[in-house]
């Protein structure tokens, strides 16, 4: 497949304007026109399915706070219910970087891919940058702003809640605390950071249009009414990393998606 960057981006190779790939720079269009491509089935087949599952996963968490106050004070508290959501919200996570890593060539056998295997978005996402605001959170908590992701940006590949999924998946009976509110937050605003990565501001639900987050210190976060989290991508991509080219003139091509091969 072509290498031209005026092909739309592959599934798997921007974050700040689409899926987990570089930002797009094509100044000509509108904010709507731009992401057009990424409704197209060649780009990602099952999207609405995953926003349709990321927002059950959302629901869910959203069920817990009738029962225990998302603040600082309870973030360790864990229970059975906690448990399946943190657990939910892992495996999501490996749908969509399975997903990504198929769609851009990576070789191997998806049965047997880990978490040093995913870490190889990070390339093509600058997952590690997302920031997610967490309004629910307890006014001055640790987790009304976070990155589920920091600890991909020194180059490690374990991810602190991902690896509470696996201690609890595999010895519940000792690691059960692990199940633990302040991780199953993490797990599920992962989930929503990765599907920004890959189809920004159409991640949100198909009839919810996106609205943004102004704090205090002027960053800027994009959600919309109904969403439990709000997200900041990467603001480091060069003009150079980004996508150029015209959807309206090439989503009649038959080549129309660059393939980035992750390896």
């Amino acid at each position: 497949m072509p290498t031209s960057k005026r092909k739309a981006p592959k599934r798997g190779t921007t974050s700040a304007l689409s899926k987990n790939r570089p930002p797009i720079c094509n100044r000509g269009a509108s904010g709507s026109d731009l992401l057009d491509y990424v409704e197209d089935p060649e780009y990602a087949a099952d999207r609405l399915q995953l926003i349709r599952s990321y927002d059950l996963l959302a629901r869910d968490l959203r069920k817990i706070f009738d029962y225990v106050d998302p603040t600082d004070a309870n973030k360790q508290c864990f229970s059975h219910q906690i448990y399946a959501i943190l657990l939910r919200a892992a495996t999501e996570f490996e749908t969509h970087a399975k997903a990504i890593l198929r769609a851009n060539g990576y070789k191997g056998n998806p049965t047997n891919w880990k978490i040093r295997d995913f870490r190889k978005i990070e390339d093509a996402t600058k997952l590690s940058e997302y920031r997610i605001s967490f309004p629910s959170w307890g006014e001055g908590g640790s987790l009304r702003h976070f990155s589920p992701f920091q600890q991909w940006a020194n180059g490690g590949h374990s991810l602190g809640w991902y690896q509470a999924y696996n201690q609890c998946k595999h010895n519940r009976h000792e690691c059960f605390p692990e199940a633990n509110l302040q991780n199953a937050v993490y797990g599920v605003s992962a989930v929503f950071a990765i599907l920004f990565a890959q189809f920004n501001t159409r991640s949100f639900s198909p009839h919810s249009l996106p609205t943004y987050e102004v704090e205090p210190d002027g960053s800027e976060f994009e959600t919309h009414s109904n969403s439990l989290f709000a997200v900041q991508s990467s603001r480091s991509w060069t003009d150079a990393q980004k996508y150029d080219f015209e959807w309206e003139q090439l989503k009649s091509s038959q080549i129309r998606f660059h393939l980035d091969l992750l390896k």
